[in-house]
């Protein structure tokens, strides 16, 4: 100690040795608290968002699948539409042997007092003037949506080709 004493240099560079120990200690238990408080005002919003639900199509529209290739190309056929509908929007999920899960999207026009409409699906691509066809495994589903002067009403209904 008496040797500390006489080497004021040594001295020095023992005080701020000591000196950085406590500013660490300090920064790091402060850092601790910090992150246990921050834990502590997270809170976690139980409540779900407002989904708006859309009714579901009088049993009167009707809806027929007609296969205009067999399992490559079919056309849905809708009748007895309500009154005031403008547009149909469809929506075709289905399983391939390549994918889990395919799907298609179309829209048909609604011509003013018409009480039938119809879209054709294609279940594969074109490229270069090719037509390359999926396979499809299982059934298929529609979901369409009617919208109209009545609002959206929906229609699903599933299909077996």
């Amino acid at each position: 100690m008496e040797y500390i004493k006489n080497n004021k240099k040594l001295l020095y560079i023992f005080v701020i040795i000591i000196g950085v120990i406590v500013i660490a200690v300090v920064f790091a238990v402060m850092t601790r608290s910090n992150a246990k408080k921050q834990v502590k005002k997270v809170v976690v919003n139980s409540e779900l968002p407002d989904v708006a639900v859309i009714p579901t199509i009088e049993s009167s529209v009707g809806v027929q699948l007609n296969q205009l290739l067999p399992k490559k190309e079919v056309e849905f056929i809708f009748n007895n539409i309500p009154q005031g509908t403008e547009r149909i929007e469809l929506e075709l999920t289905f399983k391939t042997t390549e994918k889990d899960q395919d799907g298609s999207y179309a829209e048909i026009k609604i011509e003013s007092g018409a009480k039938s409409g119809k879209q054709k699906f294609v279940f594969g691509t074109a490229s270069s003037g090719v037509m390359r066809y999926v396979t499809v495994v299982g059934d298929i589903s529609l979901n369409a949506v009617f919208h109209g002067s009545y609002g959206e009403r929906m229609l699903t209904k599933n299909f077996s080709l």
